[in-house]
């Protein structure tokens, strides 16, 4: 894979909580290069604020991951969310992200994503099985089998 702009392949990593949305640049063996956050509003505003921190970064992104609080199917749309994302459940966060950033974006739940960087370069790199639990906002985990993660889909 090749960046936009030649360089080191980057992807534009999102993070969106209940508190804050973080946007970062991330290379390929997890160094962070860039990043900015902000708080997070409530309902429909919450994808603008996700555009809004990522429009700087996304030039010299290839891909975007986003991770979310909140249950994703797996076409990238919020399936529910807890009273804490109010107005977030039924968003199409993976086709509002492609569109308007222009990259292929993957969205998945924000402890799934965890799970899925710690199987990839992480404490899980080289187990067979892993369990990660995140304790936040919220509490949430992931199985990770092999080097992916079982979402239950």
């Amino acid at each position: 894979m090749t960046c936009p702009d030649g360089g080191v392949p980057l992807a534009l990593a999102v993070d969106i909580g209940r508190t804050k949305i973080a946007a970062g640049l991330v290379a390929a063996d997890g160094t962070l290069a860039e990043h900015r956050r902000t708080a997070t509003p409530t309902g429909p505003e919450i994808l603008g604020t996700v555009f809004e921190l990522a429009r700087p970064l996304m030039e010299r992104a290839a891909v975007c991951g986003i991770g979310t609080a909140g249950t994703v199917d797996p076409q990238g749309r919020i399936a529910s969310a807890t009273d804490l994302l109010t107005g977030w459940a039924g968003t199409d966060a993976k086709g509002a992200a492609e569109r308007t950033l222009a990259l292929p974006t993957v969205v998945l739940n924000d402890c799934h994503a965890a799970g899925a960087a710690e199987a990839r370069a992480g404490a899980a790199r080289d187990a067979r099985t892993a369990l990660v639990v995140a304790i936040g906002t919220g509490i949430g985990g992931a199985v990770c089998v092999e080097g992916r993660v079982r979402t239950g889909v």
